[in-house]
């Protein structure tokens, strides 16, 4: 019952669009009421982790609104099996449906998650292609429907969801739902002998990374996005100017803003705007972003370190006091280290694994391997042999050396670093450099 209320709001709610547009020229909006037209539709930024960065989807409306559909490329289940581990190896496959609009619509207004439609200016014959586009892998490939029956303004409607046995390798940067739309728009024009130009961002001068773009829409999840900084490698850090920046548009009010940046050269040579005119499909309020959390990363791992430098004075000025002075500092400090070492070793072993294996784009070099590095749990096991002393003092040696890569690449290399991971580094020279120095045999003491 709850989803009928839903949809019978959103039926209710999609003719006064024109209310709260920002700039739609009416009497082009008016005419293509009676003919098939193409839309893209951007979805503000939601709360959700996987709703952070918004969504894209296209709107293909037949002549005299026969039907109604939006095209939704971000389908994907958590109850596939093994989820967690295709996503991390980067073998996610998406899929896409085709559902009516109210469908659509509820969606993201039930997400309290504006969605801004842009008129597309296309040929008739673009319009098809782009249909066509969409609709042969429902032609190819079986697929499900799911109906729902609604009080409608003229009685009960029906409304559809179409989901093909069908699939996509999703790529985040690459090939996701934002793209999908972009390409079969692309792909409409160039079959029909136009292409789509930039006039006025030859002016635009500046310079923007992907790791940028992405930082836009994380800064209020702080822990997210160290994590996230943490995966991604060089690639994403490359700049690019406006222009260039046309290539990457994998984020949906990216993609939006070039489409209004956008025009068509035809044929003739002739230009136009792509976008004819733009307005809210739901007139709704999103919701407030949630405030980023007071214990940020560098927040945390500062104080961390700050405790690191006390510890490490406490060990320093305590190896030649009384026995029992000694042996409590060692307690504290064997504690210290293991949960230091194995915290970088098991991030070493996930970034040695996406490296590796993972077919996630951006992750296969990463110059953060350097601090966080699976070979740090020799360095632990180190402390733990009585008689490997030479050993600790080698492991720590190497140690201090990845750390000293960590800092050459930090100021001179081609990968940003996140700034949480300075205090990381230093607490693991800090520590690597006080077992090499004094290779305290902790253990046996302590017993």
């Amino acid at each position: 019952m709850r989803i009928k209320l839903h949809i019978l709001l959103v039926l209710l709610l999609l003719p006064l669009v024109v209310r709260a547009q920002s700039f739609v020229n009416v009497s082009k909006m008016a005419a293509a009421n009676d003919s098939a037209r193409v839309s893209l539709l951007t979805c503000a930024p939601g709360t959700s982790l996987y709703r952070l960065y918004g969504h894209t989807a296209l709107r293909v409306r037949e002549a005299k609104g026969t039907t109604d559909y939006a095209y939704n490329y971000g389908l994907f289940s958590l109850n596939q099996s093994g989820f967690i581990v295709k996503f991390i190896l980067g073998l996610t496959d998406y899929s896409v449906s085709r559902e009516s609009l109210a469908l659509f619509g509820y969606e993201f207004a039930n997400e309290q998650m504006p969605v801004t439609e842009q008129y597309l200016n296309l040929t008739p014959a673009e319009v098809a292609h782009v249909a066509r586009w969409q609709n042969q892998i429902f032609e190819q490939n079986k697929y499900e429907r799911h109906t729902y029956p609604v009080q409608g303004f003229e009685g009960m409607d029906t409304l559809i969801a179409d989901k093909p046995d069908w699939t996509y390798r999703y790529n985040f940067l690459y090939d996701n739902c934002t793209t999908r739309a972009v390409e079969a728009i692309k792909a409409a024009l160039k079959a029909n002998g136009e292409t789509l130009v930039f006039p006025n961002l030859s002016r635009d001068k500046s310079v923007m990374s992907q790791r940028d773009m992405i930082h836009e829409f994380t800064r209020n999840s702080p822990w997210y996005e160290f994590g996230q900084d943490l995966l991604l490698g060089p690639e994403v850090d490359r700049k690019f100017n406006a222009e260039d920046q046309l290539r990457y548009n994998f984020l949906p009010t990216y993609a939006l803003r070039i489409f209004d940046a956008a025009q068509i050269r035809g044929r003739d040579g002739q230009l136009r705007p792509l976008v004819v005119a733009k307005a809210p499909l739901l007139p709704i309020e999103s919701v407030a972003q949630q405030k980023a959390t007071p214990l940020s990363p560098i927040v945390f791992f500062g104080t961390l370190f700050a405790f690191c430098l006390l510890l490490t004075f406490g060990q320093w000025r305590a190896r030649k006091g009384n026995p029992i002075a000694q042996r409590a500092w060692r307690i504290w400090t064997l504690s210290f280290d293991t949960v230091l070492l194995v915290g970088l070793s098991l991030v070493g072993v996930l970034l040695t694994i996406m490296i590796g294996w993972s077919e996630h784009p951006a992750v296969g070099t990463n110059y953060l391997i350097s601090i966080f590095n699976p070979v740090l749990l020799l360095l632990l096991l180190s402390l733990y042999l009585p008689s490997a002393v030479a050993f600790r003092k080698a492991m720590a040696a190497l140690a201090m050396v990845g750390v000293l890569g960590y800092f050459i690449t930090f100021f001179f290399g081609n990968q940003q670093f996140p700034l949480p991971t300075v205090p990381i580094a230093l607490m693991l020279l800090v520590r690597s450099g006080m077992i090499a120095y004094t290779s305290y045999d902790i253990v046996w003491r302590i017993v």
